[in-house]
């Protein structure tokens, strides 16, 4: 996909058309091994969305984890309702997101999907999560390409959290992040959430949470091409740009509604 005409106007256009003519643009084979979901995790019937999260986030991430708060805003928006749940990098540590997307499904109903390059976060989170989660072990790319193997229904929320950023060059994570959405969107239903990871909102934030070798990189490239670095960089570009849905938070995290 030609993505150079989605950035008219900006100023990483120049710098992004060569790059992106630099970057192997297809989806290679990779492992695709899909693993189910297998163990049963018990909870009240009466347990809410809240309740549910700060059970997580105390037992199985940080009461204080940066991305708390937009993790849990993203999950109020499904009403406790049934929902589809899309995930690209298996979560196993940190906030371990794909415990409570699993918690979710598995108590208000629906389905949870995650897909990782690495073998080792499926099937380690396989073992831990409901028959209403399933892990495959795919570029994450090629599988939402190609998500209508696994699904036959529009998804209600899409987190993406894969290719971690490299703060000394952050443009090879925020295209990574801009492929899977331009591959996800015809999936997301009408008012659909999308959160996105590691997508700091100002640089007073940004210097928080990195070193100061970091964040002198991550400076340099705000300062070069006036965009802040971050994994959702490009794609609050894109969706703003082409008015595409609305921002709902964004703190260390983007979360918008489509």
């Amino acid at each position: 996909m030609h993505l150079r005409k989605h950035f008219y106007g900006s100023k990483l256009h120049q710098y992004l058309a060569s790059l992106l003519d630099s970057l192997h643009q297809g989806n290679p084979p990779l492992f695709t091994t899909k693993v189910s979901g297998c163990s049963d995790q018990k909870l009240s019937k009466d347990l809410t969305v809240e309740a549910m999260a700060r059970l997580h986030f105390e037992s199985h991430s940080s009461p204080d984890h940066i991305s708390r708060p937009t993790i849990e805003h993203a999950l109020s928006k499904l009403k406790s309702k049934p929902a589809v749940i899309v995930e690209t990098g298996s979560s196993a540590w940190g906030t371990n997101s794909s415990l409570l997307w699993d918690s979710y499904v598995s108590h208000f109903g629906g389905l949870f999907l995650s897909t990782d390059i690495r073998f080792s976060p499926s099937a380690s989170l396989a073992k831990r999560c409901t028959p209403s989660s399933t892990f495959v072990c795919c570029d994450s790319v090629r599988f939402l390409s190609q998500l209508r193997r696994y699904i036959n229904t529009d998804v209600d929320l899409v987190y993406l959290d894969s290719w971690d950023v490299d703060w000394s060059q952050p443009i090879e994570s925020a295209i990574h992040g801009l492929r899977e959405l331009l591959h996800v969107l015809p999936f997301i239903r009408k008012g659909g959430l999308l959160l996105v990871d590691d997508t700091p909102s100002d640089l007073e934030l940004l210097r928080s949470v990195l070193s100061d070798r970091e964040f002198h990189s991550a400076y340099d490239f705000y300062l070069t091409h006036q965009i802040l670095p971050g994994k959702g960089s490009l794609i609050k570009n894109y969706l703003s740009s082409n008015n595409i849905g609305r921002q709902i938070e964004h703190g260390y995290q983007l979360l918008w509604q489509l």
